[in-house]
């Protein structure tokens, strides 16, 4: 069975009604699938927590000076590129 979204619940769902029917099975009941794990708001705390201080260890600002690289490929470069990427 392909992987449905959402909004094809609908018409899944009539799809296993006619298949039933068509099979002689319209009043049977199919297993459900089994409940999915749920977890509250508060198990976000650790990872934000972990995004927050991964970002507070960063330096506020990037160096943007020469890269060292060909003159042809900085004209054309319009992304930022701090020269400490580039250590060899």
């Amino acid at each position: 069975m392909p992987d449905l979204s959402p909004a094809d619940a609908p018409l899944f769902e009539a799809l296993k009604a006619w298949r039933l029917r068509a099979a002689g099975l319209a009043g049977c009941a199919l297993p459900s699938p089994p409940p999915r794990w749920r977890a509250g708001e508060e198990a976000l705390a650790a990872p934000l927590e972990a995004g927050r201080q991964g970002l507070d260890s960063r330096a506020d600002r990037i160096g943007d000076g020469p890269t060292g690289l060909p003159a042809d490929f900085e004209r054309l470069r319009w992304f930022h590129l701090p020269p400490s990427c580039l250590a060899r």
